[in-house]
C-alpha cells in the first residue's frame, strides 16, 4: 500500500526466547485490547457449551448493573482464557473493562474481587456487540416450522418456536420495552423474501399496528400482529387475549380489506422475559 511500510519482526520472538530479563514490556497497537476482547467475549457467548451458558448468565447480572465474585490471578495468558471462564473475566479486569467494587476473604483465604462494568459508555460497547452477536445468530436458525405455522394459523407452533428463539436472548434486553418488536421483526425479516411485504408501526384503522404481513396479492394471506410485554408472568395470558382484542377495537385489518384480502390471520402476542404467550383470532 502507498505510504505504508510493513516490517517483519519475526526474529524477535527469538530475541525473547533468549532472553534472561525479569521483565519484558510488548507494546500494543492502538485499539487492539478493546478488539481482543469484543472478540474473546463474542467467543464465548456463541458457544453453546456449558462454559458459554455461565458465562451468559454471569454477563446477565453485569449487564443489569450487578457485580460477580472472582479470585483474580495475575499471571492469567491468553492461551488459557478459553480453559475456564473465570479467566476470560481476569483478562477484562486486567484491560479495563471490569471494575473492583469490593473484596472480601472466603474460606481458603483467598481474596475474590467483586467486579463490574466500569462505566455507561462500555456498558453501551458490551451491549451494542452482544445484541449485534444475537441478531447474527438468530439468522442462523430454520426459520421454515415457524413461517409456516403463521401462516397456517397454527398459534400452539408459532408459541413454541417463539419461545425456543427467547431462551438465546441475554436476559439484560428482555426488560426494555422495545426489544420484543425489533426481536420480532428481525425474525420475520426473511419472509419478504417469499412473496410477502411486512410493514411496521403503520397507520391502520384508528391506531399502528405493530407488524403487518401481507401477500403480494391481495388473494393470498395477510397476518397481523399485536405484541405486549409484562412483567409479571401471572398476565401473560391476560395481556395476550387485550393484544388480540386491540386488533379489533383499533380495525387494524381495515386497511387489508380494503385491499381486498380476505385470509386474514391475527395474533395476539404477549412477551415475559423469555417467555410468550400466542392467540389467534
Amino acid at each position: 500500500m502507498r505510504g505504508r511500510y510493513y516490517v517483519d519482526k519475526t526474529l524477535f520472538i527469538r530475541d525473547i526466547l533468549d532472553s534472561n530479563a525479569q521483565f519484558l514490556l510488548c507494546t500494543r497497537p492502538c485499539r487492539f485490547g478493546k478488539t481482543l476482547n469484543q472478540f474473546m467475549l463474542k467467543c464465548f457467548f456463541e458457544d453453546t457449551a456449558d462454559i458459554g451458558n455461565k458465562a451468559k448468565s454471569e454477563l446477565e447480572t453485569l449487564m443489569a448493573g450487578g457485580s460477580i465474585s472472582k479470585v483474580i490471578h495475575e499471571d492469567i495468558t491468553c492461551s488459557e482464557i478459553e480453559n475456564d471462564i473465570d479467566n476470560l473475566w481476569n483478562f477484562l479486569f486486567f484491560t479495563g473493562y471490569l471494575k473492583k467494587v469490593g473484596e472480601r476473604m472466603d474460606e481458603e483465604d483467598a481474596v475474590p474481587l467483586d467486579l463490574s462494568i466500569p462505566n455507561k459508555e462500555l456498558k453501551y460497547i458490551y451491549r451494542r456487540k452482544i445484541s449485534e452477536w444475537f441478531k447474527d445468530r438468530i439468522k442462523q436458525r430454520n426459520f421454515k416450522p415457524l413461517f409456516d405455522a403463521i401462516l397456517n394459523g397454527n398459534s400452539e407452533i408459532v408459541q413454541q418456536e417463539l419461545n425456543n428463539l427467547l431462551l438465546d436472548a441475554i436476559s439484560y434486553f428482555d426488560g426494555m420495552e422495545d426489544f420484543y418488536h425489533g426481536f420480532m421483526l428481525g425474525i420475520l425479516t426473511p419472509i419478504q423474501g417469499n412473496g410477502y411485504w411486512m410493514d411496521s408501526n403503520i397507520e391502520a384503522g384508528t391506531g399502528r399496528g405493530d407488524i403487518i404481513l401481507k401477500h403480494e396479492s391481495g388473494r393470498g394471506k395477510a397476518i397481523v400482529l399485536e405484541l405486549k410485554r409484562t412483567a409479571e408472568m401471572k398476565d401473560i395470558c391476560k395481556n395476550s387475549e387485550e393484544a388480540l382484542k386491540q386488533i379489533d377495537k383499533n380495525q387494524y385489518t381495515h386497511k387489508l380489506e380494503k385491499e381486498c384480502y380476505t385470509d386474514i390471520i391475527k395474533y395476539g402476542i404477549a412477551f415475559c422475559k423469555k417467555s410468550c404467550e400466542v392467540r389467534k383470532g
